[in-house]
């Protein structure tokens, strides 16, 4: 069994002179080329989202990265309230409801 880490820095948005902008979720395409699959083909167009997309890379080494072009889209974190039906049967299958606040769905 091998392991697998995953490191994710910040993202400090503002350091090139961009930010998080509302965005319409189905513009959005995998990456910059405008012939490239769209991320979300059956959204609608309202609302829209503080998104900022960014490109993903991968390496196994820390040196060599792919070079893919596919986006990323941050978002705000989102602000949990409420979570509806905490417990059940420990078989697992009780639906649960998340109350809260900026969710893409």
């Amino acid at each position: 069994t091998k392991r697998i880490t995953c490191n994710s820095p910040t993202l400090n948005i503002k350091s090139n002179g961009t930010d998080l902008t509302w965005r319409n979720l189905n513009e959005q395409r995998e990456n910059s080329d405008p012939s490239s699959s769209m991320m979300f083909p059956g959204s609608h167009n309202y609302p829209q989202y503080k998104l900022f997309p960014t490109p993903f890379e991968v390496s196994n080494n820390a040196q060599d990265y792919t070079n893919s072009g596919i986006l990323f889209i941050y978002q705000h974190d989102i602000k949990v309230h409420k979570v509806i039906n905490e417990r059940g049967p420990s078989l697992g299958g009780t639906p649960l409801f998340v109350v809260g606040e900026g969710f893409i769905n």
